[in-house]
């Protein structure tokens, strides 16, 4: 319904609004979706942007399968990364795409809003005390509203 880039774009904003753009953060912004959306792999990303901007990427990047299972997975992995990094910057990435995901549903898609919805309980609880506190107030905004 929309062009690629505007997801990428509102991402990008999100993270900025709150100066979390610099340093990896902005790029893997742009970048978040392209090992899912595309052909490209996770080591042609580290040789045009750096090994960090592709391991968050890969960080979140959804896993292969029936959604039920690979959210589970694509959690665990985000909070895996995170544990190996020492830093919460995959889980700061996966909350700004899902704020961004959550808000475009809410006003465009009712069937995916619910679906958001419908996992948001499993999220916070999987990635309880990571990512950027701002950005799940603003999540968590969303659902209430």
């Amino acid at each position: 319904e929309h062009p690629y880039l505007v997801h990428l774009d509102e991402v990008y904003a999100t993270l900025d609004q709150f100066d979390l753009a610099d340093g990896p953060l902005g790029p893997a912004s742009r970048l978040h979706d392209v090992l899912e959306d595309t052909s490209v792999t996770g080591a042609c990303l580290a040789r045009f942007f750096g090994h960090e901007v592709a391991a968050l990427v890969e960080a979140v990047t959804k896993a292969k399968g029936p959604r039920r299972t690979t959210v589970a997975a694509s959690n665990a992995k985000i909070v895996e990364a995170c544990r190996l990094r020492g830093d919460d910057l995959a889980a700061t990435l996966k909350v700004a795409n899902r704020l961004c995901n959550a808000r475009r549903s809410k006003e465009d898609r009712p069937d995916l809003f619910a679906m958001y919805q419908g996992e948001q309980a499993a999220f916070v609880a999987a990635l309880q005390g990571l990512g950027d506190s701002r950005l799940w107030a603003m999540l968590t905004t969303v659902f209430a509203a």
